[in-house]
């Protein structure tokens, strides 16, 4: 079981990606936050496989906690859901899994998971 986390600032998109995402029988949404901080806490004691992270987000950027995330866990992988283009590079630099534009569909969801199945 692929143990996933999901981070985005607007509860709808959130709501929306936790529906998505949990429909996989292969990933259980062991978190789901607004509060890129509070996922941060979580991860340390819940270490998850994968997050789901928007970018654009206020105090901390979806590319502030992939940083972050990845020096507690070098192994994780980092799926950005962004409604932005414009920090692929960036994405990518931090060797991120995939970057998914918003909003997020069943069959690139299963895209995503089909490169994480084959890493």
């Amino acid at each position: 079981m692929i143990k996933a986390m999901i981070v985005d600032d607007e509860q709808l998109a959130l709501d929306y990606a936790k529906k998505i995402i949990s429909g996989h029988s292969e990933i259980e949404v062991i978190g789901s936050f607004t509060d890129p901080v509070a996922c941060l806490e979580a991860a340390e004691t819940e270490a998850p496989h994968i997050a789901f992270l928007d970018i654009q987000m206020p105090e901390i950027n979806g590319l502030e906690v992939a940083e972050r995330l990845l020096e507690k866990n070098p192994n994780m992988y980092i799926v950005f859901l962004t409604a932005y283009d414009i920090f692929a590079v960036e994405a990518f630099e931090l060797d991120a899994l995939d970057y998914i534009i918003k909003p997020l569909k069943k069959d690139r969801l299963l895209d995503c998971i089909i490169k994480l199945a084959t890493n």
